[in-house]
């Protein structure tokens, strides 16, 4: 009978009763969160002693990546490429034909997993556009309408109802944008050229959940400055950046969009003779902009701003800061207004830290990827590195969000550049690449990698509820929902200050038990 039990024996009818032990647990349910994946070994998409360049990446509802690229297949002759990972393996296909230089392709993927590919044709210099269905390539359509002149600078963005936006600049600094529904059809072809200033370029685009376009551009009316619009059935104008502050520096301004439809921008600007900073400016009163300096070096260079919102509409903002280490910086508003920047790079060296791409991921994780190199100069030879890439876990073991798992992609080999990510629905993040290849690094190759994804707590654990004084017990049960084995340690909290307790292994898709008592007994927390 066990202990507690009271029972009447039926032979001299008197009460019978056993000695009640009170055994009282309390339990605590922690979860070994999912750890950072690791990153691919880079598979190589490309294999051909040619020289491919600027890949673009884009991700499916499915978890695979589609990659295009540009590849010179003959002298002063670049057709545009693609592959996809759907089966497994890279199968590139050439899916331009027309031009002798055809340049800048950029891909999106909606949610019928239907890529959109555009580019740039080398003799006409119009903007083409395909799709690929299925594995079917649809027909080429000349985007730009034989517009005259070059086009540069394309941007590529696919809204919740699967219509593609395109915009892009010619030489007589008119800014472009063009819409394809759902349905296939071209509409909504506008020019932009608000101040009639004729030297306006570089577009950035983005499209807030209504499917409506949004788009900043450098304007080099006088001083440079950075503009806006928008049309949601009406043409929206405004001045982002505020001639006061100096010159806007043009390669570094971004865009992004939050849930309530708001414009965030982060640019670079300087005054003539004085340092470059990084500001923060936003639409969210309203149709104008107010501007904040979230760098605010009086003596150093900050410059090429890449900017994210998460799903509580805060503003997550990298940059380069030019010296005295090239590093990268970081600052979010999560807390209200924007925290101290801190550096997520390795400060240790002098190497250069350059284009850096931000990205969010569902659970507000901030992604970040970059290139280094030892100096500034061209794209080819030893110079450049190693693609970097990082991530910042918002719910850390101290909970204060800090940046994890720096990671060398290339491995301390592949001298890589010019990375660009995307970000499946699984939080793992989508990495193509060029690395330098071949005798002399004459060649360049396209690579690919994932991981670094799903991001959560750490494996570490202060407890500090119950007691194990007495005939009172505190059992800890650890959850490993995993599908490998994770090592976790625990450490008590007592009145007397920290215990070190065990790190025991936890088999995938399982869970443990610990009794606090066996590693500290006999004390109160």
């Amino acid at each position: 009978m066990r202990p507690g039990t009271v029972a009447i024996s039926r032979t001299s009818r008197r009460l019978i009763s056993w000695p009640v032990v009170l055994v009282t647990a309390l339990v605590l349910t922690v979860a070994v969160a999912p750890a950072a994946a690791a990153f691919t070994t880079p598979q190589r998409i490309t294999n051909n002693d040619k020289v491919d360049n600027d890949a673009h990446i884009a991700v499916d509802s499915n978890g695979c990546s589609h990659v295009v690229w540009r590849e010179e297949v003959s002298l002063n002759d670049s057709k545009v490429f693609y592959a996809d990972n759907t089966g497994g393996s890279w199968e590139p296909v050439q899916i331009s034909s027309g031009g002798d230089t055809d340049r800048e392709p950029k891909i999106v993927v909606d949610s019928n997993n239907v890529s959109h590919v555009i580019w740039i044709d080398g003799n006409s210099y119009d903007i083409y556009y395909r799709n690929n269905q299925g594995g079917t390539w649809g027909a080429t359509t000349d985007v730009s309408q034989d517009i005259a002149g070059n086009n540069f600078d394309l941007n590529i963005a696919v809204d919740s109802g699967d219509n593609v936006h395109v915009a892009w600049y010619d030489p007589d600094g008119i800014i472009y944008y063009r819409k394809r529904t759902a349905a296939g059809t071209w509409v909504d072809f506008f020019w932009i050229d608000p101040v009639g200033s004729t030297i306006n370029e570089k577009p950035k685009l983005a499209v807030d959940p209504a499917g409506h376009p949004h788009i900043i551009w450098c304007s080099l009316l006088g001083d440079w400055c950075v503009y806006y619009w928008t049309y949601d059935g009406a043409h929206h104008l405004a001045q982002v950046s505020n001639f006061d502050e100096g010159e806007v520096i043009d390669s570094g301004y971004e865009i992004v969009v939050d849930s309530n439809r708001k414009a965030h921008v982060a640019y670079s600007q300087h005054d003539v003779g004085e340092s470059s900073d990084v500001f923060y400016a936003n639409n969210a009163a309203g149709g104008d902009f107010s501007s904040t300096n979230i760098s605010d070096s009086s003596t150093t260079d900050d410059y090429r701003a890449t900017i994210g919102v998460d799903s509580n509409n805060k503003v997550h903002i990298a940059w380069v800061k030019a010296s005295p280490l090239w590093d990268l910086y970081y600052t979010d508003n999560t807390s209200g207004s924007f925290s101290t920047p801190i550096i997520i790079s390795d400060s240790s060296d002098t190497i250069s830290k350059l284009k850096p791409q931000l990205e969010m991921d569902s659970t507000n994780v901030v992604h970040v990827t970059w290139h280094e190199r030892y100096t500034v100069g061209s794209d080819s030879g030893s110079t450049y590195v190693d693609i970097t890439y990082t991530y910042e876990a918002k719910y850390t073991n101290n909970c204060g969000g800090s940046f994890v798992g720096v990671t060398d992609l290339g491995g301390g080999v592949l001298k890589g550049y010019n990375p660009d990510m995307a970000i499946d629905s699984n939080d793992n993040a989508h990495i193509a690449f060029t690395v330098l290849t071949g005798s002399g690094d004459i060649y360049k190759e396209i690579f690919y990698t994932m991981g670094g994804g799903p991001i959560g707590g750490g494996t570490t654990w202060y407890l500090a509820e119950g007691s194990t004084g007495g005939t009172f017990e505190t059992w800890v049960l650890v959850q490993n929902p995993n599908d490998t084995e994770a090592t976790v340690t625990l450490t008590y909290m007592t009145g007397s200050g920290e215990i070190a307790g065990p790190s025991e292994t936890v088999p995938a898709n399982s869970r443990k038990t610990f009794n606090v008592a066996n590693h500290a007994p006999g004390q109160d927390s």
